[in-house]
């Protein structure tokens, strides 16, 4: 674990495009558990590497840029991830993966309160089964359901309608929606609010009220499938003047276009305003980016769009 606490002392003192941070940003809210994604490919990079850092700063009620979270990840030689680590002000977790002929088998994972040793159950299909008090069912190699023997009313549904993926969460009655990879709306509690993106997402998004709109959830799950384009159109007709000139989340890429830089301004609360420095070290060795502050990135992008 030499690596994760080196990263951890380094957060301790330590021309933007379209966003590309989508699965850091988008995803950063309570999404429901699933299992472990093994591979690089799965961590918003477009090539192999052997480490991601990510330090996640707000702004604080004196305006001044402080640390949230860092998130650490390190991979083995094969490409599949090693150890995890997640700092934060309440808690530091560090988590190690161990494999079994070449397949996830379980983890040892420990914080400033506990320390733990969970083995996997996995089936005939290298398919992980059951992590701790979460189990796991699949159906067509695709994870159908997530569920808790010991909270029988806690599940996550997967469905999947050709590109778009749905998971649908009980008794919180969340749901999300996804178009391939990417999220493009969420429900909570079955309200007839969402918090909707555009495809791919640019740093657009919108909160706002379906019933008002014409619409429900299902008939904008249901545009979606049918056809991607018309959903954008649809969630464009939505947007006022003033959200489209909005201080937007904005990224910065490097050459290899992997986002290093990220600032996340959601429309419908002004006052978040989250920013996301990611390092990357590549498996060739070569460095991009850092965990520091860019206060020439966050100065660079805080005006309004023309």
């Amino acid at each position: 674990m030499k690596k994760i606490a080196a990263m951890l002392m380094v957060f301790a003192f330590a021309k933007a495009n379209s966003l590309q941070a989508q699965h850091i940003i988008l995803n950063d809210f309570k999404m429901p558990f699933k299992p472990v994604e093994v591979s690089w490919e799965h961590y918003d990079v477009k090539a192999p590497v052997k480490q991601i850092e990510i330090a996640v700063y707000e702004r604080d009620k004196a305006e001044k840029v402080v640390p949230l979270e860092f998130k650490g990840y390190v991979f083995n030689d094969d490409g599949t991830i090693k150890q995890y680590v997640d700092q934060n002000q309440f808690i530091q977790k560090g988590v190690e993966y161990n494999y079994k002929n070449g397949k996830l088998a379980g983890e040892m994972s420990g914080s400033n309160y506990s320390a733990d040793k969970i083995d996997y159950l996995v089936n005939n299909d290298g398919q992980i089964k059951a992590i701790g008090t979460a189990h796991f069912m699949y159906e067509n190699s695709r994870l159908s359901q997530t569920y808790y023997p010991q909270q029988s009313d806690k599940k996550d549904y997967y469905r999947y309608y050709g590109p778009v993926t749905t998971i649908e969460s009980t008794p919180s009655k969340d749901y999300f929606v996804f178009y391939k990879d990417q999220i493009l709306f969420k429900n909570e509690d079955d309200s007839p609010y969402v918090e909707a993106y555009l495809y791919p997402f640019d740093g657009t998004s919108k909160f706002f009220d379906l019933d008002k709109a014409g619409s429900n959830v299902r008939k904008l799950r249901d545009l979606a499938v049918s056809d991607v384009a018309a959903y954008n159109k649809f969630i464009s007709s939505q947007l006022t003047e003033s959200d489209r000139k909005a201080p937007l989340s904005v990224s910065k890429t490097n050459k290899k276009g992997d986002w290093t830089a990220a600032i996340y301004k959601p429309q419908h609360d002004p006052s978040v305003h989250k920013y996301y420095f990611r390092k990357i070290t590549y498996a060739d060795g070569t460095v991009s980016g850092d965990v520091v502050v860019d206060e020439a990135f966050i100065k660079q992008n805080s005006k309004q769009r023309p």
